[in-house]
């Protein structure tokens, strides 16, 4: 289904690229779709070439520190975090997060994104204590039932373990177990904070809550793929 998603994309921003232009609107709506989506196919340097020509040519299109330009900043932040480069992500997610401070109001939802990509990026290069305080800052503006709360529980739950403070670990753990089972997989990051959680819960030795939770992400991506299918 993912290479079917993926060639899709490419079947619409190419020739978008080819008729518009690069600044074009959707040529670069469509390019950015593209590049992340091979990303998560696990080609993130083709990716990551694609982002940043995306960056620039949004910013000569709309301004460098314009909403959709941001936007693609984000985008490239986290496919070099998926490529293993977090210290080239760290930098990308700060800019994105002073950005969108003077985008959205103080506590908007759009504001938790950026921090808790900090977080993520922090946690990659081994500093618990960063990720813990810049997580704990995105909890408090995310929505305490969402998809977005059960990620920053997996992050804290990693922060501290990182930090060796197992039982706190525990803890963060558990709720966002909890929380993902709230939720049905209503997109592809619904499956990348499942597996996150179940690689924590791991970690720290909560067996049957993994097991479960892997259980019910193998159900969940049957019924995402029939139902995709369609």
């Amino acid at each position: 289904r993912d290479q079917e998603t993926l060639e899709l994309l490419k079947d619409a921003y190419e020739p978008a690229r080819r008729m518009m232009g690069l600044e074009h609107p959707i040529t670069l709506r469509n390019m950015r779709s593209y590049a992340f989506m091979l990303a998560r196919l696990g080609e993130p340097e083709q990716a990551i070439e694609l982002l940043e020509e995306n960056v620039e040519a949004y910013g000569r299109l709309v301004g460098e520190t314009s909403i959709p330009t941001t936007l693609s900043l984000s985008y490239l932040g986290r496919v070099r975090l998926m490529a293993g480069h977090a210290e080239a992500a760290l930098p990308l997610f700060i800019r994105v997060q002073d950005l969108q401070a003077q985008q959205w109001s103080a506590g908007h939802k759009n504001n938790v994104y950026a921090p808790m990509y900090v977080a993520r990026a922090h946690l990659a290069l081994g500093d618990g204590a960063s990720a813990q305080r810049v997580g704990e800052r995105a909890l408090g503006i995310a929505d305490p039932e969402s998809l977005v709360a059960a990620e920053l529980h997996a992050i804290l739950a990693d922060a501290f373990a990182l930090r060796g403070e197992h039982g706190e670990a525990r803890e963060y753990a558990r709720i966002g177990y909890t929380l993902l089972k709230s939720h049905t997989p209503q997109s592809l990051e619904y499956f990348d904070v499942g597996r996150m959680l179940i690689a924590t819960l791991e970690a720290l030795g909560e067996t049957a809550m993994s097991e479960d939770l892997g259980g019910l992400l193998k159900r969940a991506g049957e019924e995402w793929d029939r139902s995709h299918a369609r």
